[in-house]
Order: C-alpha cells, then structure tokens, then sequence
C-alpha cells in the first residue's frame, strides 16, 4: 500500500495546528518542515513546540533545514521519547 504524507511548512503556531487539525481525520503520519531563515531562506515554526501543544494521535515526520542540526536535536530527542514518531 502506498501511503501520501501530507507537509506543513508554515511560520504561525496558529495555522500549523489549524492543519493538523484539519488533516488529522484523514491520515495517520504527517511530515513537518522546520526551516531557520539561515540554511534556507524560509522560517516556520520550531515544530516540537506545536506538537507539544496540541493534542494528536497523529506520528510526525520531521525536516529539519537548519544551520546546525545538532543544536535542534536535543529538543526532537526528547519528543521522540514521548512518542511523537
């Protein structure tokens, strides 16, 4: 089977949990795109902050498109550890 993992890539909390809201019926995984405005142009939102404050039985894939990844990472790891993926 195959499966389509839709994207978010947005700079509001707001509008990131107004679509996983809105695609959550519909899908089991969703993929998010988290960019600093340094490795590429864009900036959105951090991600595991969102995710932290909404309330999903969705699982998270995760971009990250950031100058220094090791940095992030200590914030994904402990999300990971709460089952977010």
């Amino acid at each position: 089977m195959i499966e389509i993992i839709p994207a978010i890539l947005t700079e509001s909390s707001l509008k990131f949990k107004e679509l996983l809201l809105r695609l959550e019926p519909y899908i089991k995984r969703v993929h998010v795109d988290v960019a600093d405005g340094f490795f590429v142009p864009n900036k959105t939102v951090t991600g595991h902050d969102e995710i932290k404050e909404t309330e999903s039985a969705l699982k998270f894939d995760v971009h990250l498109m950031v100058v220094q990844p090791e940095v992030h990472l200590k914030e994904w790891l402990i999300s990971v550890r709460s089952g977010w993926f």
